[in-house]
């Protein structure tokens, strides 16, 4: 068994004692407030480039920004079934406490790291498109 992630002591309490997250009483809840947080965050990153797109992407960033879409879509994908995940997990009781060798943990992984690629991706694309723009001439 997998030893379940750790998190920092609040202010206030002992530095020495040792916070898991599957301590908490419902941990399938921060689980589920995380991959709502990575949705909001993929899903405004990909309307707002997409809204903008014309204004920050030259004909050579494009191919990068339409990458890293792809990558955010993928995030919202796997967040979504994540959320499946969870809401089978909790509604079994005798699997609600297999909190630490859940596969859900890894989907959640996955999204988040398609997030970060899609932030990566579409930056590269947004900096292509910047310099391959020749100066205005006065």
């Amino acid at each position: 068994m997998n030893p379940s992630p750790t998190v920092e002591p609040s202010a206030g309490q002992d530095p020495a004692v040792e916070v898991k997250i599957a301590d908490h009483p419902n941990p399938w809840a921060i689980l589920n407030e995380g991959v709502k947080t990575v949705i909001t965050l993929a899903t405004g990153l990909l309307g707002v480039t997409v809204t903008f797109s014309r204004e920050f992407v030259g004909e050579v960033g494009r191919g990068w920004v339409g990458a890293g879409w792809i990558a955010l879509v993928l995030s919202v994908v796997f967040n979504i079934y994540t959320i499946g995940r969870i809401q089978i997990r909790v509604r079994q009781p005798a699997d609600a406490a297999k909190y630490g060798d859940s596969r859900s943990l890894a989907f959640f992984n996955i999204s988040f790291v398609f997030l970060v690629l899609g932030i990566v991706l579409i930056g590269i694309g947004a900096w292509l498109g910047w310099v391959s723009v020749p100066p205005e001439q006065p």
